[in-house]
């Protein structure tokens, strides 16, 4: 539903959301496309209360909570347990608009598209047992650091000083790859290189060089500069660098995104659940 704001701005009706954090990314619609844009631009994140409007005005990006009686005498306020919002949006240049749920954490002082996530998934060359000390210990947040020591919420290897070591990790989101934040707490400095996956799984070079070792748990910030975007990484260790094993307890991957992973997109009146693969080729009204 279209609500007349002035000769040059409408009213857009958007969804109902749970509430919570929201992403909003909008841009200018591709000619000819159906929920495409050449110039996706995210916002936020916005944080949605459940019975309260609030109205997105596409071209400055902000978000405002609204009276719907404001929009319309029509519109009554939501229920509690869901949040309205609108788009207020320009007559001309049709645009994309996609309500993505925020995935990972932003970066302070960093665009909105700008994430660090933790990892949800890790492999190993080998690992000191299949609880603790294990590859999964270093999923998720820290929860070793800042303490030091052998401990068991960290991953180590099978063998201390076993030459080289690898492990790998998998992410929800895929990024243009700007750093690395490694979480070492046991005998740091054995770090020796970092590889990122490529879409076709061939593993990338995008860092390699040596560390002075430390007797406190750190954070290793690695820097990167990725021309592609991955959800998978490798970080390579020399253990024979650093006497002892050498463990790590959390790894943030942190970089940008292009385009929204998933969510609702709106153009005018159509509303439909966003596919997995993305957007392109999907028709208004489509069933997915």
């Amino acid at each position: 539903m279209d609500i007349g704001a002035s000769k040059t701005d409408r009213y857009t009706a958007g969804p109902l959301l749970d509430p919570g954090t929201y992403l909003i990314w909008s841009g200018k619609r591709a000619s000819g496309e159906i929920g495409v844009s050449d110039d996706w631009k995210a916002y936020g994140p916005f944080t949605l209360t459940g019975g309260k409007s609030y109205l997105f005005d596409v071209w400055s990006g902000t978000l405002e909570e609204v009276d719907p009686w404001t929009l319309s005498s029509m519109l009554n306020q939501a229920s509690p347990n869901v949040a309205r919002l609108w788009y207020k949006r320009p007559t001309m240049d049709p645009q994309v608009v996609c309500v993505e749920r925020a995935l990972g954490d932003p970066v302070d002082g960093a665009d909105a598209d700008e994430l660090r996530q933790w990892a949800a998934r890790a492999t190993a060359s080998s690992e000191y047992s299949s609880t603790g000390w294990a590859a999964l210990q270093a999923t998720g947040e820290p929860d070793t650091y800042p303490d030091h020591g052998d401990i068991t919420t960290a991953w180590a290897s099978l063998e201390e000083d076993d030459g080289i070591q690898w492990l790998d990790l998998e992410y929800e989101v895929p990024v243009s790859i700007s750093r690395i934040d490694i979480y070492e707490t046991f005998n740091p400095g054995a770090i020796a290189g970092i590889e990122i996956y490529d879409l076709n799984g061939e593993r990338q070079l995008a860092w390699e060089g040596s560390m002075e070792p430390a007797t406190e748990a750190r954070i290793s910030a690695i820097e990167i500069d990725s021309d592609f975007t991955s959800d998978r990484i490798r970080i390579i260790l020399d253990t024979n660098r650093v006497s002892g094993w050498n463990e790590i307890d959390a790894v943030a991957l942190i970089g940008t995104r292009s385009l929204p992973q998933s969510g609702l997109w709106s153009h005018g009146d159509v509303l439909i659940d966003a596919p997995p693969g993305g957007w392109e080729g999907v028709m208004p009204g489509e069933a997915i």
